[in-house]
Parts: C-alpha cells; sequence; structure tokens
C-alpha cells in the first residue's frame, strides 16, 4: 500500500513546482445543499487539472536510463497534458496514445507541449494500442493512475485540504471525490486517513463508466466493455490494482 510517508515525500519533490490551489466555498452549492460546500479548485492547477502532481512525483523516481527511452502513456486529455508539461520541463521526449475522441483542445495543448500523439479509435483498446507502441521503441509507461508514486503525487491535494480546512483534519467534514482511474481518490484517502481515520471519503463515478463501482462489487478490478459519459475525464475502462487495493481498504463508499 502506498502510506502517508510517501505522500510527504511526493510533496518535497513536487516542491514549489505546481500551483498551491485555493479551496474556496461555494456560495450556490452550499445553499443547495443546505450545509457548507468547499471546492479545491486543481482546475487552476498547471495544465488545468490535478495531474501534474502525480507525473512530476513519478518522473522524480525513474533512472536516467529509464528517461533516456523517453515516456508513453494513454489519455484522454488531462495525464495527457500532464505528462507532456512534465516532460518537456525534464527534457525529455514523450508520447500519448489518445482516443480520437479526445477534446480537440486537449489533443492541441498535449501537441503544443511538445508530445507526440498518437489517435486511437477505441478507448477500450486504448491500453493494447500503447503497449504496441511501446514495445517497438522502448518507452517507459508512465500510468495514468496504477501506478504508487502517481498515487502518492496526487494524495497532495489531501494535504493542502486538511491545512486550509481544519473541519477536514478533524473529521468533521467529509470529502467527495471523482473518479476515473482512482488515482485521485486513492492519494487522497491515503492522506487523510493516515493523519486521521476517522475522516470520511467518498468516491463518485458517472453512470456510464461505473469502473470501480462494478469493481468493489465484484472483488476485483474489472475492464468495462463499453463507456458512455460526456466526463471524459472519468471515463476509464479499467480499474487499476493499486487503485482498487486502496480503494476497497480505505474509501467509506463509491455512489453512481
Amino acid at each position: 500500500m502506498v502510506r502517508l510517508d510517501d505522500v510527504l515525500t511526493a510533496r518535497e519533490i513536487i516542491g514549489k513546482r505546481l500551483v498551491r490551489t485555493p479551496l474556496l466555498r461555494n456560495a450556490a452549492l452550499s445553499a443547495r445543499i443546505g450545509r457548507p460546500i468547499y471546492l479545491k479548485l486543481e482546475n487552476l492547477q498547471q495544465t488545468g487539472s490535478f495531474k501534474p502532481r502525480g507525473v512530476l512525483t513519478k518522473i522524480a523516481s525513474l533512472n536516467a536510463e529509464e528517461m533516456a527511452h523517453g515516456l508513453i502513456t494513454i489519455s484522454a486529455g488531462n495525464h495527457a497534458q500532464a505528462l507532456a508539461y512534465s516532460a518537456q520541463a525534464s527534457g525529455v521526449h514523450c508520447t500519448v496514445v489518445m482516443p480520437s475522441t479526445a477534446p480537440a483542445s486537449k489533443v492541441a495543448n498535449t501537441r503544443n507541449y511538445g508530445a507526440e500523439v498518437i489517435l486511437h479509435p477505441d478507448s477500450i483498446t486504448l491500453l493494447q494500442r500503447m503497449r504496441v507502441e511501446q514495445e517497438a521503441h522502448g518507452y517507459t509507461y508512465v500510468a495514468p493512475f496504477d501506478d504508487p508514486h502517481i498515487i502518492a503525487g496526487q494524495g497532495t491535494v489531501g494535504l493542502e485540504v486538511m491545512e486550509d480546512l481544519p473541519e477536514v483534519a478533524t473529521g468533521a467534514a467529509a470529502l467527495v471525490v471523482p473518479i476515473g482511474g482512482g488515482g485521485l481518490i486513492s492519494g487522497i484517502a491515503t492522506a487523510v486517513k493516515g493523519r486521521n481515520p476517522a475522516v470520511r471519503v467518498f468516491g463518485v463515478e458517472p453512470d456510464g463508466a461505473p469502473t470501480m463501482f462494478n469493481s468493489l462489487a465484484a472483488g476485483h478490478a474489472i475492464h468495462l466493455d463499453r463507456v458512455s459519459t460526456i466526463a471524459d475525464g472519468l471515463a476509464a475502462p479499467f480499474a487499476g490494482e493499486w487503485t482498487y487495493s486502496i480503494i476497497r481498504e480505505l474509501v467509506d463508499d463509491v455512489v453512481l
């Protein structure tokens, strides 16, 4: 399992290379729900999502030979941009295999950061297409979510929330986290439960991509035959072994 110490180490690795995003109370949602609702604005992070936290942590773990081979990944867009941005900052070549349905803006941003983008027509077989490229060129794979370094990096979000909202640290407030592949919620749960096991963490998935919900019901990580959701960043067609294990142990509930 990934532990709190791993998340603390990731924060040291990231340092001041990324933005410490604000945690703001949302008046409209608070009125609608009937209790204070705060949003962690990771959309203000470099590349527009939390993803660079994990990628920078992973890249720091690679040796010179792994870096020299170049990096590769699969992504619908957020992880793609994060890897391209981080690889460019590290002076490393990277390739990203993306579904042809990925938002054009995310594809363009990934290319603008210097990555080679390969568009693949089927999101369900995206991983297999990436493996072909990896084996052909010897690239080093940087997983979008199912990797202990990625998970630890994403967990820094949880550390910041606990510091900025004391109610979370004391267990008086709950965290609600979206789930795509599960890297973010795995990292957050590791961080907050490592400091206070009483903190409640809930995951939310789209009805059209119930990967982790179905995995928990099945008792093991599963692959979906299809996904159908407008939320492209939450449309991972498979659950990871690392993320499934952490979510099963630490997350209080996953809902659709």
